[in-house]
């Protein structure tokens, strides 16, 4: 296991600094939680043929506030304007070109929206405003977050054979290269590998920002690759991870094994220069999941942080997460009989009640 490198942030935590796990953190009630104001829920109006089947994946765009969600079950992303009325549809289910077999992650870079379609293994870019196809550049592993950065987009998700956590993608490169290592524990546990697989980013300047689905700590890399520091993350609600974790989940079953960490499922720089954390406690039951949501805020040196704030999500499927600029999104789906409709609630993160103004 890598050494890691403790920070303030881990000292006012106690316990969150020791190296055998997570699950004893969470005695740690001091800290406090991340302020948030609730916004009006949007209702995303939907049609007889656009709909939404399962919802896989958010993004918010940073101009006009438009809503894109993956749809996995009918192979495509619908486009919402920020009051939740059906704008456009991108893809289709296919392998050919602009079709979509299992599309996951989306995020809007310029004026594309990039798609990473995780059973064809490639990234599929569409027109932002008018739909069409542009392009595909193929990838390895399992990305799970798109971020764009001055023209490039960067990956996270992890290639244990390659042992790589994160992809970069540059304008007229013919696929995406791996760089980042990846945590001991991933090469040492094939079912941790095989169920947290995904990795979010976060970049900016010349530090990308990396954490990991079911480990409850964060790596910082340079543009290159190279690695520059790792930290854990306090914990006080949420499940974090477990004590002694390459042995203990190997005597779990799947449905055990896969609710036993917290997930990392989006990282975000706010405007104040602070992040912002999205976990999620998760449960299985057949084919259905279902997640306790919980934000988290670390200052922007690191030294403090706002810790599990719980947030109210439907029981009724698997939520998804997107930011923009200071707000959370959060896209769900209802069940009432045989009927699902979507809908998307927002909060808007006070930085200043939790690490003062910023100088």
């Amino acid at each position: 296991m890598r050494k890691l490198i403790a920070v303030v942030l881990l000292g006012a935590a106690g316990s969150c600094a020791r190296g055998d796990g997570e699950h004893e953190a969470r005695r740690g009630t001091a800290l406090p939680q991340p302020t948030v104001r609730s916004l009006a829920r949007l209702t995303l109006t939907e049609n007889d043929t656009a709909y939404l089947g399962r919802p896989a994946a958010l993004a918010v765009d940073p101009g006009d506030g438009s809503l894109y969600v993956t749809d996995a079950f009918l192979g495509r992303v619908l486009r919402f304007s920020a009051d939740g009325r059906l704008l456009r549809g991108y893809g289709r289910r296919g392998d050919g070109p602009g079709e979509l077999r299992d599309p996951g992650a989306v995020e809007v870079a310029g004026d594309e929206i990039v798609v990473a379609d995780v059973g064809a293994h490639r990234l599929t870019r569409f027109g932002r405003d008018d739909g069409a196809f542009r392009a595909s550049v193929r990838f390895r592993g399992v990305p799970t977050s798109i971020v764009p950065d001055r023209g490039r987009l960067w990956l996270g998700g992890l290639d244990v054979e390659r042992k790589t956590s994160v992809g970069v993608w540059e304008p007229g490169d013919g696929e995406v290269r791996g760089l980042g290592s990846i945590p001991a524990q991933f090469t040492q546990s094939a079912p941790l590998a095989g169920i947290y697989s995904g990795a979010e980013v976060a970049a900016w300047n010349d530090t990308v920002l990396v954490g990991y689905e079911g480990l409850n700590r964060l790596t910082f890399f340079r543009p290159d690759g190279s690695e520059i520091r790792t930290l854990r993350v306090p914990v006080r609600a949420r499940k974090g991870e477990m004590p002694d974790l390459v042995h203990s989940i190997e005597h779990l079953d799947f449905p055990e094994q896969f609710s036993a960490n917290s997930v990392l499922f989006r990282i975000a720089r706010l405007p104040g220069g602070n992040f912002a954390l999205v976990y999620y406690d998760q449960t299985i039951d057949g084919s259905l999941i279902t997640a306790r949501v919980f934000l988290t805020l670390l200052s922007a040196d690191f030294s403090r942080a706002c810790v599990d704030r719980e947030l109210p999500v439907s029981r009724d499927a698997q939520p998804y997460t997107a930011f923009r600029g200071d707000t959370l999104y959060i896209v769900q789906q209802a069940v009432r009989g045989e009927k699902a409709s979507a809908y998307v609630d927002r909060y808007v993160i006070d930085e200043h009640a939790c690490f003062g103004a910023r100088t």
